[in-house]
């Protein structure tokens, strides 16, 4: 592996000190020495250690060695990185206490156990380092040669309570999870049994408490605001069988310009990942509650998510989500149950399975822009309803479509949506659909049956000859409709063309 990150010749100046037998114990120490600019050496880890053959980059290392079993080690590194520590050999994790500084400043040997970590960096991907622990740790257990030793006791205790004491960080632009911080200030803080980690940036405020016992104990996260973005790339893949049981709250959240208000997350562990044991979302004028699990079966992820919705003005929280122009006002709720093979984090519209109900009143679909429409369901990421529909008689429907009722219960079967009872009761019509949505092959095969609101006998003999209608919904199929004035029509093809 380390081939992989170095590569190249330099010169370098070794020295090795071992002490006479005539001269005291106390001096009695091994000495090694090593320095050089590294000029010819292609360094490969990630900035701001990466360097080319061509640059010159000091490095010295010094090696005190007493009593066979203890150390005193200095390092630096070019101004990147320089560090101080005392090991002890015969204890497991070796440090028993340094000074590490990245960016630059002088190390002191602390006085207290543990580590002291002072980060200054314009930017810092622990996705990055994440990676590359993973790749060569993959290699050194290839490499490892079993060894039949008996575990101490002290072997057990987490390794960021024996070795951390505390962590400064002030890093410019900050990336985990391909979640990015601006500005980011981290301060970490050891407690008796846990440590304190302080974050403050532009996208997020608040506490995380690690506990001593990841395994048995709950990861505590307790933010004021907390705002994620779609990463630009992967943070890499999660095992949840790797995640501790998390208790997670956050007065408000947001995910690109999503407000979803304040939120709350219980977890806990199980043998093949993770039970998401409650979910509480607070978007303006509504609740989600839910719950569901992670898991990893038979090499694969499977996903579940139970949650119902409750809304008082379904467009005031369509609006802070993002959608604005699709809905006013209505009151009701959505209960899902929905599964998918992929993280929890990501469904997999082409196999999605499940059901979903909706019922609400007292609301107005706006005119919207082809594939808006969508975005009534987009909270629960069924995007499929088609734009508008339009008559020749634009008064009626010139200010969208007021309801008194939508009600409609949806089977998801591998990533298709039927229905056969959809009804949407309307001030001015009456809507049934039943059919077919493609939500990955993003197509319809549908019909819809309109019954307008008419009593002028002229107005209806309009409405039989008038061209036929282009769609109001998408994703959402007939029920039968009695009455002389119902026009029937099919909808099929993709979401972008149909007809």
């Amino acid at each position: 592996m380390l081939q992989d990150l170095v590569d190249g010749k330099s010169i370098w100046n070794l020295q090795l000190r071992i002490p006479a037998d005539d001269q005291p114990k106390s001096k009695r120490n091994i000495q090694i020495k090593a320095s050089s600019n590294l000029k010819g050496t292609e360094v490969k880890l990630p900035p701001p250690f990466t360097k080319s053959q061509s640059d010159v980059r000091q490095f010295r290392f010094l090696m005190n060695i007493k009593n066979a079993d203890k150390a005193l080690i200095k390092a630096d590194y070019g101004g990147s990185f320089e560090g101080i520590f005392e090991c002890d050999f015969d204890r497991p994790y070796w440090v028993t206490r340094g000074d590490m500084r990245f960016g630059g400043g002088p190390v002191v040997l602390p006085r207290s156990g543990g580590l002291l970590i002072v980060v200054h960096m314009k930017e810092l991907s622990v996705d990055i380092w994440r990676n590359l622990f993973e790749q060569m740790s993959a290699q050194l257990s290839l490499n490892q040669v079993a060894v039949d030793t008996k575990p101490k006791e002290s072997d057990l205790l987490p390794m960021h309570l024996v070795i951390v004491n505390s962590v400064e960080l002030l890093v410019d632009r900050f990336v985990y999870l391909g979640q990015p911080a601006t500005n980011l200030k981290l301060s970490v803080n050891k407690k008796e049994d846990w440590l304190n980690i302080n974050l403050d940036s532009k996208e997020m405020l608040g506490v995380i408490t690690v506990p001593k016992d990841l395994e048995q104990e709950r990861l505590i996260i307790d933010m004021k605001h907390l705002h994620l973005k779609t990463p630009e790339t992967s943070g890499g893949e999660i095992d949840p069988r790797d995640l501790p049981a998390i208790n997670f709250n956050s007065r408000f959240v947001a995910y690109d310009n999503k407000k979803l208000g304040s939120v709350a997350i219980e977890t806990s562990k199980t043998e093949k990942g993770m039970l998401l044991q409650q979910l509480i979302m607070n978007p303006r004028e509504t609740t989600v509650k839910g719950h569901g699990h992670w898991l990893i079966e038979n090499g694969e992820h499977q996903s579940l998510l139970d949650f119902e919705l409750e809304s008082k003005d379904l467009g005031k929280t369509m609006k802070d989500l993002g959608y604005v122009e699709t809905i006013e006002e209505g009151e009701g709720k959505i209960t899902a149950k929905l599964r998918w093979p992929s993280t929890i984090f990501d469904p997999d519209f082409s196999h999605l399975s499940g059901e979903v109900a909706l019922d609400f009143k007292n609301g107005r679909i706006l005119d919207i822009e082809p594939g808006r429409a969508a975005r009534l369901f987009g909270l629960f990421s069924i995007q499929t309803l088609p734009r508008r529909l339009t008559l020749d008689f634009s008064d009626m429907f010139a200010k969208g479509l007021s309801f008194d009722f939508v009600t409609g219960n949806f089977q998801l079967e591998n990533g298709d949506a039927y229905t056969n009872n959809f009804k949407l009761l309307g001030t001015n019509a009456d809507i049934a659909l039943k059919g077919r949505i493609g939500l990955a092959a993003q197509d319809y095969d549908q019909k819809v049956r309109v019954t307008p609101h008419i009593t002028d006998a002229a107005v209806l003999l309009s409405i039989l000859t008038a061209q036929p209608l282009i769609i109001l919904f998408q994703q959402i199929l007939k029920a039968d409709i009695e009455g002389a004035a119902s026009i029937e029509y099919a909808l099929t093809g993709p979401w972008n063309n149909s007809t």
